[in-house]
């Protein structure tokens, strides 16, 4: 706690980026799932054997595209948190206060890291990555978008 948050020991903005990562897995990658299981079904449906090159092109491609938005999720996610909470010295200093105090230091950060995700100054933190999980999903619907009008023009052009 003494270093912020950023040390080689304990990287506390990394841990908040892998909690934006799984809100943007629960947000986005539920939403893929779904698209693959029917993706899936279809490619496995020996009736439409003529489409199975292309479907799964897409769901490579779509996975390529989701696993490159939830890096940059979290990488941004990071940055997000720690332009506002490196700064916070009130935040760091409650946290080491607390060291010593007997069991339940872990429990005992984390409720102060609740209250202060409360507060404002990190409400533009959380507005940051919720724009940034609809930019992606954004971005993968285009990509989805794109690869069905390619293959229509593929398609009107045989």
């Amino acid at each position: 706690m003494r270093r912020y948050g950023d040390w080689y020991n304990l990287d506390y903005y990394h841990h908040l980026a892998r909690s934006v990562r799984n809100l943007a897995v629960e947000q986005i990658g539920n939403r893929i799932d779904a698209f693959k299981v029917i993706a899936n079904n279809l490619i496995a449906n020996d009736d439409l054997s003529p489409a199975k090159e292309f479907l799964e092109s897409i769901v490579i491609r779509i996975d390529t595209a989701l696993d490159e938005s939830y890096r940059c999720i979290e990488s941004s996610g990071r940055e997000a948190f720690k332009q506002t909470l490196a700064k916070d010295y009130t935040f760091w200093h409650q946290c080491e206060e607390r060291w010593g105090k007997g069991p339940g230091y872990r429990s005992a950060v984390r409720d102060i890291t609740d209250d202060e995700f409360a507060k404002e100054c990190l409400q533009d933190s959380r507005k940051v990555i919720i724009g940034l999980i609809n930019n992606e999903w954004d971005a993968i619907a285009t990509l989805m978008e794109s690869l069905l009008r390619e293959k229509d023009l593929t398609t009107a052009a045989t």
